[in-house]
């Protein structure tokens, strides 16, 4: 699979297609999971971050430089809904779409926290805080939510009923230091998790994917 776009920064899977952002070129994309072939690009210049599709087929985007999460269309042309603003530099976003209350786990990457954003009104529930410049999250076929905390170089697991952090491991070669003028987690470091627990992390420092694999 190939594509047209250049520096693409954050890559998320639906059933059918793959999304990927690039606040470096200031557009998200769209492309046929088994094709490659490039169904839609959309601009957007507020330092796009994460970006995820719904089941319904809108799009959910991670604005690092407005604070803001925007629901775009499925429809063309794409209209934008802000869910959620005042948030401290979004980052990551994993879905939770199979809860009674459909939403969305947010990291923040200056103020620390992971929020929860539900889909139906944009309410926000603080799930954990304190942590250091969280970007990338994904969850975890038990639950939890695995997050890349590059502030302390570390990865670690939250538990989303008591926020309750865990370190699964230290001392990793991730967070490259920011750049005066540019989007708030500019350079993200991205988090994946398989069905079987094994997660995968990139490494910005070493331009490398790890993995680690479930302890039998």
């Amino acid at each position: 699979m190939s594509t047209r776009m250049t520096f693409p920064m954050n890559v998320s899977l639906s059933a059918k297609h793959v999304v990927l952002s690039s606040a470096y070129l200031a557009s998200v994309q769209v492309l046929e999971r088994a094709t490659g072939d490039i169904l839609r690009t959309l601009p957007n210049t507020n330092g796009v971050q994460g970006a995820l599709e719904l089941p319904d087929g809108t799009l959910l985007v991670a604005e690092a430089a407005t604070g803001r999460l925007v629901k775009v269309d499925a429809a063309e042309p794409a209209g934008t809904t802000v869910l959620a603003e005042g948030l401290k530099g979004p980052v990551g976003l994993a879905a939770d779409t199979e809860a009674e209350e459909p939403g969305v786990y947010v990291t923040e990457v200056r103020s620390g926290n992971v929020t929860r954003v539900r889909l139906s009104d944009g309410a926000r529930r603080t799930v954990a805080k304190g942590l250091k410049a969280p970007e990338g999250i994904a969850r975890h076929p038990d639950g939890g939510l695995i997050v890349a905390e590059v502030g302390r170089k570390q990865l670690v697991r939250i538990d989303p009923a008591t926020g309750r952090s865990t370190v699964l491991a230290r001392n990793l070669r991730i967070g490259l230091p920011e750049s005066e003028g540019l989007p708030p987690g500019y350079l993200p470091t991205g988090v994946a998790v398989g069905r079987s627990g094994t997660i995968y992390l990139t490494s910005d420092m070493e331009s490398a994917l790890y993995r680690f694999v479930p302890v039998p």
